[in-house]
């Protein structure tokens, strides 16, 4: 499914899912101080983050095409653990 189709999904009054957070993101988390929070809605195939700008990085939702999930699937996740300050937080769920 591209964006548009997750969009279109999302886009009744019903919700689909709790408006409760992520209970296991609330865990992750639970020791971060948070002090800003962005949200990044980014191309996991051609984002390139900051390095080491972040305390606390979460990956959530990732829905990839085929040929996207077989090739160099650590990239991602790497590129997430550069994102993160030291002693900070990455989260995928």
């Amino acid at each position: 499914m591209d964006a548009a189709g997750w969009d279109a999904r999302y886009a009744a009054d019903e919700l689909i899912w709790t408006s409760e957070p992520n209970r296991w993101m609330v865990e992750a988390l639970a020791n971060v101080t948070v002090r800003r929070v962005a949200w990044v809605h980014a191309n996991l195939l051609t984002y390139v983050p900051t390095p080491r700008s972040s305390a606390a990085v979460a990956v959530m939702y990732v829905h990839l095409p085929h040929p996207a999930r077989r090739a160099r699937p650590g990239q991602r996740h790497r590129r997430s653990r550069g994102t993160v300050r030291p002693y900070g937080a990455v989260h995928r769920c």
